[in-house]
């Protein structure tokens, strides 16, 4: 919101100013940052909680560092609603 007020651009332009997604995808949320943990939010993630939307595609990635064992602790999703794709 300040860059919208500082710049008067209240369209694409404020992409100028944005940082890209793919910065955000491996330097933010694979680290966990930025990302809602709350019960409600991962609820409406993984498809348990219908009131807010859906998401039309769950992506699940696992990142652990290369000497450590993948613990395998995975939220559950619901498979009545989502399918896997290999």
């Amino acid at each position: 919101m300040n860059i919208a007020k500082a710049t008067g651009f209240k369209d694409t332009l404020l992409y100028r100013h944005s940082t890209p997604f793919s910065v955000m995808l491996t330097e933010r949320y694979f680290q966990g940052l930025d990302l809602e943990f709350d019960d409600k939010s991962k609820k409406v993630a993984t498809g348990f909680l219908t009131k807010f939307g859906l998401p039309k595609f769950i992506l699940e990635i696992e990142i652990k560092e290369s000497d450590k064992i993948f613990s395998g602790d995975n939220i559950p999703i619901n498979k009545d609603m989502y399918e896997i794709i290999d």
